[in-house]
């Protein structure tokens, strides 16, 4: 019986490591090579698929001093209406909050306590699909900041009160110099 545990474990172990080596390929591949964007510019979405809201870094994420607090995609209307209005890609509402690790905390007029020394991040470019996610930006601190994976849209939605502990969207990431084979982050309405 021991014997069969024991290779019953093997063969898992085996079979783990050949989809991580599997799943590494496609986001490596994700990383190096944006997706096709079309006529309408490098911001692409399914306007029938609503990923909108926080999506909080699971475990933590960072970029030399910068932690990575949220990333914030907005409903499909909203990303319409931006478009729509011609407004610049310096003002779109897809965006990455970051703050420095050391950074002073003061307490807002709501009681909240938030980091002083933060940046915002606005995408150069980005796909919101059920199938794949791809953000885009350059930061002349950060460095060049790509996101690539997948969401899972049963996890989206939630409640506000609180985020869950499951992820809604799992992927890799290029942050400057780092590459991090393994990001997940939990979804937020917000409040």
């Amino acid at each position: 019986m021991k014997m069969v545990l024991a290779s019953l474990a093997l063969i898992l172990a085996a079979l783990a490591a050949a989809a991580a080596q599997s799943f590494s390929a496609l986001y490596a591949d994700m990383l190096e090579d944006p997706p096709a964007f079309g006529e309408d510019g490098d911001f692409v979405w399914d306007p029938e698929f609503d990923a909108g809201g926080f999506y909080i870094p699971r475990g933590g994420l960072q970029a030399g001093d910068w932690i990575i607090s949220h990333l914030y995609l907005p409903a499909p209307d909203a990303l319409a209406a931006w478009q729509a209005e011609g407004a610049p890609a310096e003002a779109t509402p897809v965006w990455l909050d970051v703050r420095r690790q050391d950074s002073a905390w003061r307490a807002n007029e709501h009681g909240q306590n938030n980091p002083v020394d933060t940046r915002r991040i606005r995408a150069a470019s980005v796909m919101i699909e059920k199938a794949r996610f791809d953000f885009r930006a350059e930061d002349e601190i950060v460095g060049e900041i790509v996101f690539v994976g997948f969401f899972h849209p049963d996890r989206l939605h939630a409640p506000p009160e609180a985020p869950p502990d499951q992820p809604a969207l799992i992927g890799a990431a290029d942050l400057g110099e780092i590459r991090v084979w393994s990001v997940d982050f939990v979804h937020w309405l917000g409040d």
